[in-house]
């Protein structure tokens, strides 16, 4: 395994978790009801996972776990009339969660090395 690609992978996964954050962040005002959200659970515990010991199956199941509500909760409606900020940029910080991850799933489990 070279260390390069599972850097890589490691660092679009933790942006994918970052955008996902932040969207929650921002679904809930920036309160701290965010806590009460079980979706960040899984996504927090897997992305720390991957970062402690980077494996194939981590990271596809890290991807999984932000990519799925990320996509899950787009309101694609949002994004095409900007009428309202707030919940523009929170549909869009799920869109880049979402592509984040799903492409730093991929990178992790294509990457060279030991199987």
């Amino acid at each position: 395994m070279t260390t390069r690609n599972a850097h890589v992978s490691q660092i679009i996964l933790v942006a994918g978790w970052i955008a996902f954050v932040t969207a929650l962040l921002i679904h809930h005002q920036f309160r701290p009801s965010i806590m009460t959200d079980i979706v960040i659970y899984p996504a927090t515990i897997f992305t720390a996972l991957v970062l402690w010991k980077p494996t194939r199956w981590l990271s596809a199941i890290a991807a999984i776990v932000i990519a799925l509500p990320a996509l899950g909760f787009i309101e694609w409606a949002a994004l095409t009339e900007p009428g309202e900020l707030r919940r523009f940029l929170n549909q869009l910080f799920l869109l880049l969660a979402g592509v984040f991850a799903i492409s730093g799933g991929i990178s992790g489990v294509a990457r060279p090395g030991k199987r």
